[in-house]
């Protein structure tokens, strides 16, 4: 099992180009196009999909709760459990025939920037965390159907309790670098929050059970 802390953005269409311009300042690397199917599901606390002959399974734990990493960027951070289950050999290909129609297709074009903690610590100096997680930052562009998206995730991973302090520290660290993007607080959301949105009424907006208390 996999424990993260993450806040994560959706914007409709491309991603401006000075968006992409500030990101690859992070010395990002760029990731192979992949496609995953997403389960059709009407909790937002549970995500599942099928990826490269496996099953990953996503629960959202305790409460979401609203964060800051500089001025011009709030979001809401959500803790996350992750597990993943190998197919057997003969499993169903969803990916070229699903009879059920309860998958949703989705392509992604990641950039993907990640700090170990030898890097944070070079990075930073001092840590509010003596042990700090994984922490990372991706943009990806996002299609599902006919309705594409670019969207910036920013992640702790690792040890539950080094998430928040690892997460907060650098956040504030990475949106402090160059001249980075509005991300609004309404624009935050996960995955199966913008899928719901996308199937049911288009656009990117958050949906009515996505928006922070």
């Amino acid at each position: 099992m996999e424990r993260t802390l993450e806040v994560r953005w959706f914007y409709e269409g491309r991603a401006p180009d000075d968006v992409v311009a500030w990101f690859n300042t992070l010395n990002p690397r760029q990731h192979p196009k992949r496609e995953d199917l997403y389960l059709i599901s009407d909790d937002p606390s549970l995500n599942v999909k099928w990826r490269s002959g496996q099953i990953e399974l996503k629960r959202r734990s305790g409460n979401r709760s609203e964060t800051a990493f500089a001025e011009h960027v709030r979001g809401t951070q959500e803790y996350w459990q992750k597990w993943s289950f190998p197919l057997t050999k003969d499993a169903p290909d969803l990916q070229h025939n699903d009879p059920s129609n309860l998958w949703l297709r989705v392509e992604k074009a990641r950039l993907q920037r990640v700090y170990m903690p030898s890097e944070q610590r070079a990075l930073l100096g001092t840590l509010s965390e003596p042990d700090p997680a994984n922490a990372l930052v991706e943009l990806t562009r996002v299609t599902c159907g006919n309705c594409s998206a670019w969207t910036i995730c920013m992640e702790a991973k690792g040890p539950t309790r080094a998430l928040p302090g690892t997460l907060r520290q650098m956040g504030r660290f990475v949106f402090s670098r160059g001249t980075s993007p509005t991300l609004e607080l309404s624009q935050s959301f996960g995955y199966v929050g913008w899928l719901k949105h996308v199937t049911s009424r288009g656009g990117t907006t958050a949906p009515e059970d996505q928006k922070t208390p």
